[in-house]
């Protein structure tokens, strides 16, 4: 099961994944962050560890003035760190989905298939 969160639902969308890490099998955050989470200690450590080999994929306009792209790739760089596969995927646009969403979600939802974690 993958989730998908534009905006709000991809702040929250980190926070779901990484609590209920055994009930999705990848996330995909358009134009969210993690950043308010952390802040606000609605993440643990032990929460960011549950980040380990969890495929995450992140859309992000460059020039989103609402979630600036640099959020994103902090998001991205701190669950890295905790051993998640991750990748950005930019878009020229502000705070909404790609021209090409279609297209861009697809790439996204066939990079999470392709960084599954081996089964155990």
């Amino acid at each position: 099961v993958y989730l998908f969160g534009f905006s709000a639902g991809g702040h929250i969308g980190y926070v779901l994944v990484l609590k209920s890490r055994n009930t999705f099998d990848g996330f995909i955050p358009m134009a969210g962050s993690i950043g308010n989470a952390l802040r606000n200690k609605w993440v643990t450590e032990d929460d960011l560890n549950n980040a380990n080999g969890l495929p995450i994929c992140a859309i992000q306009g460059t020039k989103d003035e609402i979630v600036p792209f640099r959020a994103a790739e902090q998001s991205l760089e701190t669950l890295k760190k905790h051993g998640a596969a991750t990748k950005m995927l930019s878009h020229p646009g502000g705070h909404t989905a790609p021209a090409d969403f279609r297209k861009t979600l697809l790439d996204a939802v066939l990079w999470l298939n392709e960084h599954q974690p081996p089964a155990q």
